[in-house]
Formats: structure tokens, C-alpha cells, sequence
């Protein structure tokens, strides 16, 4: 009769915790439903660049100054370049960052051949130019016509949602942590930069791998995106940099 009265409520408890659980679990959707919302994050974006082509880069290039003769012979090269229509692989990307247009190449060749012609107004845009032409990761490396244009966007509620659940993603945004490449400020000066290191990008995926709610069937593609990012992070072969609008 004992084990009988036990197993009774070893069994109310396991239906009771059942239906706590999904409580919770629906009240969770049911907050995500209500602030979720369906257009990117404009403030808050993204840059990457690949760690082993940054280093070249600036073991190639001591100086950055106007008039630099290695500089102009690679900016002459670039202005050159004609419009290369957009890479299919670059489609799965499309929800989160910026079409390359005809456009691109022909603003890309006015402010170069500007700078060249004696302009120096431009010559810190060229700079920008040359940076990403040179450091891009090789599946973005198209990408370096748009320079920061060029960034990548996620969903806004997918990261308020992180904000909410990993307090170093909160604190890389308000500035609390501050991690900065200083090869990097002259063509970062005009925006607000945090760099996401490995560690902490080891913080955020557990928290995006391991938090029921960004197991939402609407944050799928963004999610798998983001992985993608933080992975090579974490493998330190790319540099992924939170870039701030406002």
C-alpha cells in the first residue's frame, strides 16, 4: 500500500512538473511573440575581417599617409576592377547585409580617381578601400567594394533578446567591456566599435546553443548565421566587430 501511495505521487509530481514547464515554456513564447518584430537591427552591426589577412596587411603597409606612392599603385589597381555581379554563395546572406550593386563600383571609382587626381579629402575613404579589399574573409571578399556598407544585420528582437539573456553581449554594447584593435581606429574613427573576442564569443553561443528561446523557428536563419560568425571567432581566424550607427 506504501509503495502503491508512493508511486501515486512520484506520479503527480512528475505531471505537475510537466505542467509547470510548459507554463513557463509558453509563457516565454508568448513574450517573444508579443515583442517580436520583423525588420533588423540598424544600430547594432557587424563587421569581419580574417585575422591572418589583417596581419599581412599591416606588416605590408608602415605608413598610411597621403601621397603614398606602394598605396596609389594599389588604389590604381582597384579603380580598375569593373562591376562583378554579386556571387551566389553571397545569396544566402541576403536577409542580412547589403546587395552589391552597379553603384558600388562606380562611387569606388569616383572617390579613388578623386583622391588620385589630388583630392585628399578622400584619401581616408581609399584607405577604406584598400582595407577591405586586402582583409576580408574569402567567402565576403566581393564585399570590399562596399567597405563598412558592406556590414552585416540581425534581427531585432533576436538581439534584444541576446542583450536580455548574456550580459557580456549587454556589456560589449554599452561599453562596460571595451576591446579594441588599434591598428584598426583610423578606419573605424568615424564609427562606435566593440571587437567580440573569442572569449566571449564562446560566452554567447553557449547562451544562444543552450536558451530554449532562441530555439524559435523564426530566429533559425539568424541563428545559424551568427554560429557561423562566432565559430570562426572562437577558432580566431576571423576578427568580428560590433559596429555601432548611432
Amino acid at each position: 500500500m506504501l509503495l502503491q501511495n508512493l508511486s501515486m505521487k512520484q506520479f503527480l509530481a512528475i505531471i505537475s512538473l510537466l505542467f509547470l514547464q510548459n507554463c513557463i515554456k509558453t509563457k516565454n513564447n508568448e513574450e517573444i511573440n508579443e515583442k517580436f518584430y520583423q525588420q533588423n537591427d540598424l544600430q547594432f552591426t557587424f563587421l569581419v575581417f580574417d585575422n591572418e589577412k589583417l596581419d599581412n596587411f599591416f606588416e605590408n603597409h608602415q605608413s598610411f599617409d597621403y601621397k603614398n606612392t606602394q598605396i596609389e599603385n594599389e588604389l590604381k589597381k582597384l579603380s580598375e576592377i569593373g562591376y562583378q555581379k554579386q556571387n551566389t554563395e553571397l545569396e544566402k546572406y541576403s536577409n542580412n547585409t547589403k546587395k552589391i550593386e552597379i553603384s558600388d563600383y562606380e562611387l569606388a571609382k569616383n572617390v579613388i580617381n578623386s583622391s588620385l587626381s589630388g583630392n585628399k579629402e578622400y584619401w581616408n575613404g581609399c584607405l577604406d578601400y584598400l582595407l577591405f579589399s586586402k582583409t576580408l574573409p574569402e567567402e565576403f571578399q566581393q564585399k570590399w567594394i562596399q567597405t563598412h556598407l558592406g556590414n552585416f544585420e540581425f534581427n531585432i528582437t533576436f538581439l534584444a533578446l541576446l542583450r536580455e539573456k548574456n550580459k557580456k553581449f549587454d556589456d560589449l554594447i554599452y561599453g562596460k567591456i571595451y576591446n579594441n584593435d588599434k591598428r584598426l581606429e583610423r578606419f573605424n574613427s568615424e564609427f562606435m566599435t566593440n571587437e567580440i573576442t573569442s572569449e566571449i564569443a564562446q560566452n554567447i553561443k553557449k547562451t544562444i546553443e543552450t536558451d530554449k528561446n532562441f530555439d524559435d523557428i523564426r530566429f533559425k536563419k539568424d541563428k545559424k548565421i551568427f554560429l557561423e560568425f562566432l565559430d570562426k571567432t572562437i577558432e580566431k581566424k576571423w576578427k568580428l566587430i560590433l559596429l555601432d550607427w548611432n
